[in-house]
């Protein structure tokens, strides 16, 4: 069964491949990194193929050129998916991983996200999307419940 994995570089990697390292062999992996991320790509253990896309640009912070960089994550996400056909995606909320979660969920793929350990009080952006159509959603600290009502409590990925 393939499960994608989005890397986001520092904490986001580090989550993941915490959760990977906690599966074990049982999936075959797909990673998501962006084309400028080799850090994350040097740190995964359990071997799999691996896509890069653009870092995710914010539009408040690059109003010139978020929409080139969307429209190009967006087709480059598509063909990935359809590559790849996963069974389910799973994200700790870098930006990168919401055109994909939602590429995946319009095909009927398992979308699992965990609202990175950064997130104690404040939900992210991407928590805040993501969470209107995610199939499982997981916060690492209870005060994020009232900002997620229905989100998992699952305690810290240590």
């Amino acid at each position: 069964m393939k499960l994608m994995i989005v890397l986001g570089g520092g904490g986001h990697t580090e989550q993941m491949l915490r959760v990977v390292k906690m599966l074990g062999n049982k999936f075959e992996y797909i990673y998501i990194i962006t084309h400028d991320d080799k850090v994350s790509e040097k740190r995964i253990e359990i071997s799999g193929r691996i896509h890069e896309v653009r870092k995710a640009i914010i539009p408040y912070r690059s109003k010139l050129t978020w929409p080139f960089t969307l429209t190009l994550n967006l087709i480059k996400s598509f063909l990935i998916f359809l590559k790849e056909k996963p069974y389910a995606i799973l994200s700790a909320g870098p930006g990168t991983s919401i055109l994909i979660s939602f590429i995946g969920k319009i095909f009927g793929t398992k979308i699992i996200f965990i609202e990175s350990w950064s997130r104690v009080t404040n939900p992210s952006t991407s928590g805040k999307i993501v969470y209107k159509f995610a199939d499982l959603f997981f916060v690492q600290w209870e005060s994020l419940k009232k900002s997620y009502p229905k989100a998992i409590f699952a305690g810290r990925l240590s």
